[in-house]
């Protein structure tokens, strides 16, 4: 499969195929992705990252430890992700208010109120460098 992306942009030369000479970008995984449930795939870890030759990611174990945090929920049931984007989404909202509305008390109806996609994408996109564009995928 990669091989015949690199022979359509010209690169088959450099990439394609794991050869002596060639480049080395790959995952390693967790387990084999076709030989799992499908229902479990999104369980896969990537344990190393490999781009030309290097590694520029192994998974040690404090990082699986700060994975895990992220992954599961706290005490009152939210997720750390999760409730970091819904934290941005209310600061993009709140700093959008005329400077005279900017108060705690319209702060806490904001983070009061539900958000979603809508709300979110706008917020990610302005954490992101300029020029960069979130999108979401069904």
């Amino acid at each position: 499969m990669a091989l015949w992306s690199a022979y359509q942009h010209f690169e088959d030369a450099t990439k394609g195929s794991i050869e002596v000479g060639k480049l080395a970008d790959l995952a390693i995984l967790s387990n084999d992705p076709t030989q799992v449930d499908q229902d479990t795939i999104d369980q896969l870890k990537v344990i190393e990252t490999i781009k030309e030759g290097q590694t520029i990611f192994k998974l040690t174990p404090e990082k699986q430890r700060k994975s895990d945090l992220m992954l599961k929920p706290d005490s009152a049931g939210r997720y750390a992700l999760t409730e970091f984007l819904r934290q941005a989404a209310v600061d993009f909202e709140f700093r959008k208010l005329p400077a005279k509305q900017q108060t705690p008390f319209a702060r806490a109806l904001l983070a009061a109120a539900p958000h979603d996609a809508g709300c979110l994408m706008p917020a990610i996109a302005d954490l992101l460098p300029s020029g960069s564009t979130p999108s979401l995928r069904p």
